[in-house]
């Protein structure tokens, strides 16, 4: 699953995990510091956004289509995950999803 976020992250600014909070990208500029001979390529930068949650489709049509499995199967694919993501977060307190990042709750619940 985390492979498919990885995948979209590249093509989309916004990631959502229904039911869970969005990858969102910021995309930085090219930078050129003459001073120090750098040149610095563009990047993005990515932020989780807990109050996302609502379903956009992007995550599951592309689960649907990476498993070849029905809409609806993917639904129920994706909601075994959100509740793995849930359960790790409730028992070790952070997840790290490869090669984007990492999720960390906070002693009030919060995530960030």
């Amino acid at each position: 699953m985390v492979e498919i976020i990885q995948k979209l992250l590249f093509t989309h600014n916004c990631v959502i995990i229904p039911d869970f909070g969005a990858f969102v990208c910021n995309y930085a500029p090219a930078e050129i510091h003459l001073q120090e001979n750098k040149i610095i390529p563009p990047y993005k930068t990515i932020a989780f956004n807990k109050t996302l949650k609502r379903n956009d489709g992007v995550l599951i049509n592309a689960i649907a289509h990476y498993f070849q499995i029905t809409y609806a199967e993917a639904e129920t694919k994706l909601k075994v995950f959100v509740t793995e993501l849930n359960v790790s977060l409730q028992n070790y307190n952070s997840i790290i999803f490869n090669n984007i990042g990492k999720i960390t709750r906070d002693n009030e619940n919060n995530i960030k």
